[in-house]
């Protein structure tokens, strides 16, 4: 067999073939016009669950501090979002901050002044009962978070 038999047409391009797209021509506005109306930023989750019921001036008091910390009103309304998740994922939290509601708001509050998240995919923190009272505990790679900024 000669070397020209052995080669596939397709392995100069690594059998990848290449196709013309073409450009949009039409370009979408960069930023919608001003004369569109900004739906407003949700400060707090429109419905609480009803195993939170009770619990919902915890969820919003500590907003100021929040914001005075240096986060916006959207992070704020995911980090509520995240803390009630890990509620919902453990009844003993709902319990723990039933009896001491100052110990989720302080808990909601330190979230922001680590600058840490509770998202579960980052895993950077989590709220843990501590002797009956909700804590926010940064994890091993939250301290390496802040280590590292």
């Amino acid at each position: 067999m000669s070397k020209t038999e052995n080669q596939s047409p397709q392995q100069g391009n690594l059998g990848m073939e290449q196709h013309n797209v073409p450009s949009p021509t039409k370009t979408e506005p960069a930023s919608p016009t001003p004369s569109t109306p900004q739906p407003p930023v949700p400060s707090a989750p429109p419905a609480f669950p009803v195993q939170l019921k009770g619990l919902e001036s915890c969820f919003i008091s500590p907003k100021k501090a929040f914001i005075a910390a240096g986060g916006t009103e959207q992070q704020f309304a995911r980090e509520v979002n995240f803390a009630m998740q890990a509620m919902l994922n453990n009844p003993y939290l709902i319990d723990c901050a039933r009896q001491y509601p100052d110990h989720l708001v302080e808990a909601i509050k330190n979230v922001s002044l680590t600058g840490l998240t509770l998202n579960p995919e980052l895993r950077l923190g989590y709220l843990v009962p501590y002797k009956g009272k909700v804590k926010f505990q940064a994890s091993y790679m939250g301290k390496v978070d802040i280590l590292i900024r």
